[in-house]
């Protein structure tokens, strides 16, 4: 008999858990989603069909684009139903599609069932890098103070074809080269998963050393990125240095830009030329040349112009001197500028010029080579000036100097690597006269610093209108020669400059009182400035707090304040009394978020001038009127005094007019304490009136000051013109008296009017004499109009003289005016009868 015949009407079946999977080799049963070959693809399908009626007949296999499709041109192809895997060569497959992998299982009545892939994406490309940055928090991290930790922080990894699957990072000392490991010299890679921060405790950093982190990411595909690294963070473990700056490297005053007439001048060589300051006798310039130099002497306007200059006789052109004045007619001051030139020329040159000029209002195209004292120089097409006491109130000194359309610049050598500080004040021209203020910028730039000025904001020191504001700027040179320049923010600005400085700083221990508060007393209550320098080599300074107080480190007149970066700051607004103590604290931060504190000494709060109790003019304890022409002027005062801050100073000065100085200008006195004062002077008119000043400083620069009544000056005795005498005749009979005779030999009576003088009498001298010889000495008899002279031994029949002279209340006495009278005792005779 037959075998017989199954019927099968189903076809193969699918076993649960089980499907066709991507593959990287024939063994592996892992489903892939990525693979990096172009040229072959792998699948499995191991235990994924049966058929228990008819049984596994063969498979057909497929590769699409598609779940079921075949799309490849070899479309399906048949293999044995024994087979659990299988491998598509000789492919050229797209980069980033993915591409499915079919199977069609057959049974023997001819029933399919067919299954897919989840497909395989094509990876041919490592992952693009990202960004990283140290640190764990949101912005990068350039320093931080502590050792044992470091944390990292990245994005922006991405791949283009599959997925990121994790990331390593490494910490080392060196940023990522591909040329060395230090990359990784202090943590080697580590699989991070997807985190994209993490930070590595227990480690052991170094202090004032980078550190950097190493990123690289690992895609689906199993390609790296390149490895990428953080700009690195700096360990910073040490607080902010505090500073002293006060080792003077280079101080300019602008006192010395023209010689003086004690200078000891230079021998000159050939085109050169100096020019003194404003001397009163110029018969005193000399000039000194080279040999076969010529030499020129010339006094022009009280300056002293010395030239020298060599020239070849057959040029035809003769050395000299120039000099000449500019006005600026566009300038706030309009001053006369002059100037020495020598030139010298040879036969076949032009001449050429070499100036030195009077610090005034200069156009360096206008002169050609003009270089300022002190190794200063003036770019082109600029105007520079200094200013005089009498012109513009200088911070100290006598000059000052004037920036407008000017570039001034100064080289200086300095120490490569340390802290340096350049201080200078600036002011600007306020208003005198007609000029117009605009509150101007200035500019200086040096040793890396570009740094623009503002005077437009409070001011630093204030005198009679004119605010000088300090600036310190603190920069490290990286090479030993450094050119400082100075100029206006633009061309409508004019600054004034004035003790310029460039010191050298040095650490200083953190006790130290490092805060500097510019007056030894406050004058103004509710201003208050102060400067510090801290520095970090390491991590550099972030910001600063400051505070106000009444003790060392107390916040009683202002909290601690947020002030950024700046060192120098005031405090307007305040509310200081007379008599309190002020204490200024600050604390430093550097990037590293390391502090350091520091403090100010004590200042008092000053308000009060000083005390003069009183000035009288004259030589001795009594206050005159009037003193006899003479070239000593005196003065008396009590000792002035000011119990909170003392005396600093005391100044005379004397004038026409009451606080005046036109006469003497303020003069310092050695000894304020004397009490009595003297001046040599010129003689002065009749009735010329003089008053002397006595301005006294405190030791907070306040200044008080109190003027005589003044005294008139007297050249001319009392006047005697309209003066007479007359005799007082006693009367013995009742027969009138006839004659200057005199009836009595013992005494005399007279009196006197008409004496006049404009200072007034002080008393008057009456004398009575002979015809040969003085009678009586003369006699001061006061202020009286009449005297009585008695005890005389006059001589009968013989003529005497009585004279009588006034003296003014300087002891100039008048011409004597007198009278005469005859001596007459003796009855008359009777010699005949009647």
């Amino acid at each position: 008999k037959s075998e017989g015949i199954r019927t099968d009407i189903t076809p193969p079946q699918l076993r649960k858990r089980y499907r066709p999977t991507d593959i990287t080799n024939s063994t592996d049963t892992n489903d892939i989603d990525y693979q990096t070959s172009i040229t072959e693809v792998k699948f499995n399908w191991y235990n994924v069909f049966f058929d228990a009626e008819s049984g596994l007949a063969y498979f057909e296999v497929a590769l699409g684009t598609v779940e079921g499709g075949s799309s490849l041109s070899f479309g399906f192809q048949r293999v044995s139903h024994t087979a659990t895997n299988h491998k598509f060569t000789g492919l050229n497959l797209t980069p980033g599609r993915r591409y499915y992998s079919t199977v069609c299982a057959y049974n023997n009545v001819g029933f399919q069932t067919c299954l897919s892939t989840d497909g395989v994406l094509i990876d041919t490309s490592k992952p693009l890098v990202g960004v990283v940055t140290d640190g764990v928090s949101l912005h990068d991290l350039r320093y931080q103070n502590f050792t044992t930790s470091l944390g990292g922080r990245w994005h922006g990894f991405v791949d283009l074809h599959s997925f990121i699957r994790y990331y390593e990072w490494a910490i080392g000392s060196a940023p990522y080269s591909g040329t060395d490991e230090l990359y990784r010299d202090v943590m080697g890679w580590e699989n991070t998963g997807l985190n994209l921060t993490m930070r590595r405790e227990g480690l052991s950093l170094e202090h004032n050393k980078m550190y950097y982190v190493t990123v690289r990411a690992v895609d689906a595909a199993g390609f790296m990125s390149d490895p990428v690294s953080s700009n690195g963070v700096l360990i910073d473990t040490t607080a902010p240095q505090l500073m002293l700056c006060d080792q003077l490297i280079m101080e300019e005053n602008f006192e010395d830009f023209t010689y003086r007439l004690n200078d000891e001048l230079p021998v000159l060589t050939s085109n050169q030329s100096i020019l003194t300051e404003s001397v009163y006798d110029t018969t005193q310039c000399t000039c000194s040349c080279a040999s076969d130099n010529h030499t020129v002497d010339l006094q022009f306007q009280s300056h002293c112009c010395c030239a020298c200059g060599v020239v070849s006789l057959n040029s035809g052109i003769q050395p000299g001197i120039y000099h000449t004045s500019f006005v600026d007619q566009q300038s706030y001051l309009q001053q006369l500028t002059h100037c020495c030139c020598a030139y010298s020329a040879s036969q076949f040159d032009v001449p050429s010029y070499t100036c030195v000029c009077d610090v005034e209002d200069i156009t360096a195209d206008q002169l050609g080579n003009y270089t300022l004292r002190g190794n200063w120089e003036l770019r082109n097409d600029s105007v520079s000036q200094t200013l005089t006491e009498s012109q513009f109130i200088p911070r100290s000194g006598q000059r000052s100097f004037l920036l407008r359309d000017t570039i001034i610049s100064k080289e200086l050598s300095l120490q490569v690597g340390v802290l340096h500080d350049i201080v200078f004040f600036a002011n600007y021209l306020g208003v005198r006269g007609d000029s117009i203020l605009k509150p101007p910028k200035g500019r200086v730039m040096g040793a890396g610093i570009d740094h623009v000025f503002d005077l437009n904001s409070h001011i630093w020191e204030s005198e009679i209108g004119y605010g000088w504001r300090r600036f310190a700027f603190q920069f490290v040179p990286r090479v030993a020669t450094v050119d400082f320049t100075f100029e206006p923010y633009d061309q409508s600005y004019t600054i004034v400059l004035d003790d310029i400085s460039v010191y050298r700083c040095v650490t200083q221990p953190s006790s130290i009182t490092g805060v500097t508060l510019y007056d030894t007393y406050y004058t103004t209550p509710n201003l208050l400035q102060a400067s510090w320098v801290m520095y970090d080599p390491e991590s550099y300074m972030n910001f600063y707090f400051w505070a106000i107080g009444t003790i060392s480190g107390g916040q009683q007149l202002q909290p601690y304040t947020l002030i950024g970066n700046s060192s120098q700051i005031s405090a307007m607004h305040l509310s200081m009394q007379q008599g309190t103590t002020v204490f200024v604290s600050a604390v430093g931060v550097n990037n590293a978020f390391l502090s350091n504190y520091t403090g100010s000494i004590g200042v008092n709060v000053e308000l009060t001038a000083p005390i003069i109790p009183r000035v009288w003019d004259g030589q001795g304890d009594d206050d005159i009127e009037y003193q006899l022409i003479d070239t000593v002027i005196y003065m008396g005062y009590e000792i002035p005094y000011d119990r909170e801050s003392g005396i600093k100073y005391c100044e005379w000065a004397i004038g026409k007019s009451e606080g005046s100085s036109n006469v003497r200008e303020f003069t310092r006195i050695p000894d304020y304490t004397v009490g009595h004062l003297e001046a040599q002077h010129e003689m002065f008119p009749d009735d010329t009136k003089l008053y002397s000043t006595l301005r006294c400083f405190n030791g907070a620069d306040l200044e008080s000051q109190l003027t005589t009544n003044g005294f008139t000056i007297v050249n001319d005795p009392p006047s005697s013109t309209g003066a007479s005498v007359t005799i007082l005749y006693p009367q013995y009979t009742p027969f009138p008296k006839r004659g200057n005779f005199q009836a009595s030999s013992d005494h005399i009576q007279f009196f006197w009017e008409g004496f006049q003088d404009v200072t007034g009498l002080e008393s008057y001298e009456c004398r009575i004499g002979g015809k040969f010889s003085a009678i009586t000495e003369w006699v001061n008899v006061g202020l009286v109009h009449q005297a009585y002279f008695e005890n005389l031994k006059l001589i009968n029949r013989q003529i005497y003289y009585v004279y009588v002279r006034a003296i003014n209340l300087v002891g100039l006495k008048s011409e004597p005016v007198f009278t005469s009278f005859y001596v007459e005792i003796k009855s008359p005779a009777i010699t005949g009868n009647l």
